[in-house]
């Protein structure tokens, strides 16, 4: 599956700059949606963070990460939320 087509984007609060300085910040990000026919659904998630992550789904733990890439790479988790 190719996650990234153009759609995705890091994500921050709306009063973050490229200048602010992050260090030890963190915030909550919250994204609700609902599926309809979810037997039928793939329900994968792709995650990233330039520091520290953690994924929850309907209030459970998934995952936490990333793992780890460079300035030339970028990795990414990928998470089913179906399970």
């Amino acid at each position: 599956m190719k996650f990234f087509d153009g759609r995705s984007f890091w994500i921050w609060h709306d009063g973050a700059t490229k200048t602010t300085s992050q260090a030890g910040e963190y915030a909550v990000l919250v994204r609700h949606f609902e599926l309809e026919h979810l037997e039928e659904a793939r329900l994968e998630c792709a995650v990233s963070a330039d520091a520290e992550y953690q994924l929850f789904c309907n209030g459970s733990f998934v995952g936490s990460g990333p793992v780890r890439g460079d300035n030339e790479l970028c990795y990414y988790d990928v998470y089913d939320l179906k399970q």
